[in-house]
């Protein structure tokens, strides 16, 4: 059997319980309704018949010689003249009437049997059946001061109450139908537009796109975490637990404050700005966090935060750099390669065989000695990497470029990453080449780098011959995007200074006019605590 679709559902779930209130609710009104319209009947031949038992001309009609003659004119003009009233009879205390709708029956006995308490002098309420059918009438005595010399009974045809009451059905009935009707008209608009504000979906699909939105942020390895306007948990994944150490621990439902203190998920709520790859100390682990704010039609309805742990991203960082580093050594040796070959190639084409000789020697021994240098003492792969990749780029732009015998480096360096060493010492290399391949002092362009590792701090110290900096530049060297390279981005200074701060290092320079430029950079071998 075919599943019915969630608005059919919606859409017979809501006719159901318009049905089954409207029917409770009919039951009850038909019924106070009945009982309403039979009081009603009650009171009112009880006041007929109360109003005629007191009339004075009732009263001495019953001395005349033949009070049926009054009496009944008297009765018929009454009744006719008012509504659901069938029969106003008067009777003697033989029980006798002196009236009656049927003129027949005047002189006869009354009946129906429950005249006699009226005669007693009772007032009263009764059903019974008489000579026009059963019928709900009232009785009261007839007295002449404390003497009572008759009574009246006024009484309503049974049926005359259910016609009365059918007629109330019916339009409760009409008003039911119409309410059912609007009813279904409701539904199918709820109907609509539920099934528009879930995009169409059926429950089952809901459910199952839910179970693979769960599944995908469970194999996410980043942290995530999503908190409503007001700062309130409502998503978070196992990594984030795991990251955030609250692994078995239900957090959904609970304040953001209160699982990261130091959050600035509420900050975003407020601004409603996306901040991206902050470094945030967490319950002694640091991460790199990006915090973006959810916006629904203008309105910010809550923030999500994405993070890793730092040190995923810095040990994926120190391999690429070193991958890097070893693409481009390997690249600018080929080129350098091919440049020697060129020039000896030359030379034996113009058959100066010993002056070839002298310069393969002169070239291999000079590298030879950098490469001997530089593994003897510089034990950090990625960083003998990156200093062999300098040679040979240096030599290719006509640029000297030494490694001072002192330098040395161990292959761990405690909290300092090889990547932040990576970065500080490529940086200051590479600027310092460039700064050098564009001046017209092209046999003498001299760079230098020193590196010395020691207890507690790593000294790191690149000189150039170059033309030094000027003082406007001195202003914003370290500023973002502040470059003096046609095609530069001005971001490498900016990325050292970053570094070395973020490290609690100093650096510093010395430059001057034709002077060149030396930048020292000293970094502390202990741990970095944030506040």
């Amino acid at each position: 059997m075919k599943r019915l679709s969630l608005q059919n559902r919606i859409m017979l779930l809501t006719f159901l319980i318009i049905i089954l209130c409207l029917s409770i609710s009919a039951i009850f009104i038909i019924k106070n309704i009945n009982t309403s319209i039979e009081n009603q009947m009650a009171n009112n031949v009880m006041n007929i018949a109360r109003s005629v038992a007191t009339d004075p001309v009732v009263i001495s009609s019953f001395y005349s010689s033949h009070p049926e003659d009054v009496l009944q004119t008297y009765t018929e003009r009454i009744r006719e003249n008012s509504k659901n009233i069938e029969f106003i009879t008067i009777i003697n205390m033989d029980g006798i009437r002196y009236s009656h709708p049927n003129p027949a029956n005047i002189g006869k006995r009354f009946v129906g049997g429950d005249e006699d308490r009226a005669l007693k002098g009772e007032t009263y309420i009764s059903k019974a059946i008489g000579t026009l059918g059963p019928s709900l009438r009232a009785l009261t005595p007839i007295m002449d001061g404390d003497k009572q010399i008759g009574a009246v009974a006024v009484g309503t045809l049974t049926s005359d109450i259910y016609n009365a009451q059918l007629q109330a059905i019916k339009g409760i009935l009409v008003t039911m139908l119409i309410s059912m009707v609007i009813g279904i008209i409701g539904a199918y608009a709820l109907a609509k537009n539920i099934k528009r504000e879930i995009f169409g979906l059926e429950p089952n699909q809901i459910a199952e796109i839910l179970q693979e939105r769960n599944l995908i942020l469970d194999t996410v390895k980043e942290g995530i975490l999503a908190v409503d306007k007001n700062g309130i948990i409502t998503l978070i994944n196992n990594s984030a637990n795991k990251i955030l150490g609250i692994e078995g621990r239900n957090v959904i439902g609970e304040e953001v404050d209160k699982i990261i203190p130091n959050t600035r998920l509420k900050e975003v709520l407020k601004t409603g700005a996306p901040e991206f790859d902050d470094e945030q100390v967490i319950n002694g682990i640091s991460i790199i966090t990006n915090r973006v704010p959810i916006i629904i039609e203008r309105q910010v309805e809550g923030a999500i935060a994405s993070f890793r742990d730092k040190s995923d991203l810095t040990t994926l960082g120190e391999q690429l750099t070193g991958y890097r580093q070893i693409v481009d050594t390997l690249r600018a040796q080929a080129h350098e390669f091919m440049n020697h070959m060129h020039v000896v190639a030359g030379l034996i084409n113009l058959k100066q065989y010993d002056e070839a000789l002298n310069f393969i020697y002169g070239e291999i021994g000079a590298q030879q000695l950098f490469t001997g240098q530089v593994t003897r003492n510089i034990k950090d792969s990625r960083v003998a990497a990156l200093l062999l990749g300098k040679y040979s780029h240096a030599s290719e732009l006509g640029v000297k470029f030494y490694l001072e015998e002192e330098s040395s480096l161990n292959e761990e360096h405690g909290i300092i990453a090889s990547g932040d060493l990576v970065l500080i010492l490529g940086n200051l290399i590479e600027n310092a080449i460039e700064a050098l391949s564009v001046t017209k002092n092209e046999e003498n362009n001299v760079v230098t780098a020193y590196l010395k590792e020691r207890n507690d701090y790593i000294y790191i110290r690149v000189a150039d011959n170059g033309p030094g900096i000027d003082e406007n530049t001195l202003l914003h060297l370290y500023e973002r995007g502040f470059t003096t390279k046609p095609s530069g981005k001005g971001i490498g200074l900016y990325m050292v200074k970053y570094t070395v701060d973020k490290l609690n290092g100093d650096i510093n320079l010395n430059t001057g006019k034709n002077r060149g430029t030396t930048f020292m950079v000293k970094i502390p071998k202990e741990e970095v605590v944030n506040s």
